[in-house]
């Protein structure tokens, strides 16, 4: 399932990972984007805290796999399994993540830790995320890797 609002948002966010530049994480949510990196963690909002959180957990570039795809749309949410894997390091392992993006009128998530797209300064962009660790993944059916 293609949606150009998804893919777009997939690939700024894999670059914002890839990068760490904070003009390329802020380009993924509003000034009101809401992010949770686990379920169960406080959320950063807006730009300052995302950025701060974003990358006080950073990865470093190169150093992960990552194939996502959607697995559904309804409206402005859309719901998006993410497979990443780190071949070394602390985080050893595969992560077979959910994440849900709610977009705005204008395309930006609305809310994150469940997803995102690049957004243009909505004040109602959230992307929620949650995310599961497992040792293994099942195959996507049509994922994009980076």
């Amino acid at each position: 399932m293609s949606d150009a609002r998804v893919d777009a948002f997939m690939a700024g966010y894999r670059k914002a990972w890839e990068t760490n530049a904070p003009d390329d994480i802020v380009a993924l949510f509003t000034e009101g984007a809401v992010y949770r990196g686990r379920p169960g963690t406080p959320a950063w909002t807006g730009h300052d805290e995302i950025v701060t959180g974003w990358l006080e957990h950073a990865d470093a570039p190169g150093s992960t796999t990552f194939a996502w795809e959607t697995l559904a749309r309804d409206g402005d949410l859309a719901v998006v399994r993410c497979v990443t894997t780190y071949p070394k390091g602390r985080k050893k392992g595969t992560y077979d993540n959910l994440w849900v993006i709610e977009f705005s009128p204008d395309g930006a998530p609305r809310s994150s830790p469940t997803g995102g797209s690049p957004g243009s300064g909505s004040p109602d962009q959230r992307m929620l995320m949650n995310c599961s660790a497992t040792s293994r993944s099942l195959p996507l059916s049509s994922a994009m890797t980076a």
